[in-house]
């Protein structure tokens, strides 16, 4: 969930004007609800068990494999090893590649979709 606008008030202490520390309050134009479980799940922090394994990423080369390596550009990008890095980070698909066939395309769109890309 991304908030789409916010107000902030950030004000000095009235209790302490000369203090060099500033106050904020912030006013959120959603309903963010559905992350409260989330925030609430803070006083339970320490029942909880902590994962310390990454989110598989998806391999350059694996990807590099896929494209047809002409490096023609039409993707707006220079090399298709650029376009491969490009894909991995989730800022390219498989439709932003124009010289991919139909059989490689499905590949690799079947391929990006296993990860949680951006």
């Amino acid at each position: 969930m991304l908030l789409q606008s916010y107000r902030l008030d950030i004000f000095n202490s009235e209790c302490n004007p000369g203090a060099m520390t500033e106050m904020c309050h912030a006013h959120l134009d959603q309903d963010v609800g559905d992350v409260l479980p989330f925030l609430n799940a803070w006083e339970h922090r320490y029942d909880i068990e902590p994962s310390h394994e990454g989110l598989p990423r998806p391999k350059v080369i694996h990807i590099l494999k896929l494209l047809p390596k002409t490096n023609c550009r039409e993707c707006g990008e220079p090399t298709c090893m650029v376009f491969a890095a490009r894909a991995a980070e989730g800022a390219k698909g498989a439709d932003d590649c124009p010289a991919l066939e139909a059989g490689s395309k499905k590949k690799l769109s079947d391929y990006l979709s296993g990860f949680r890309l951006a």
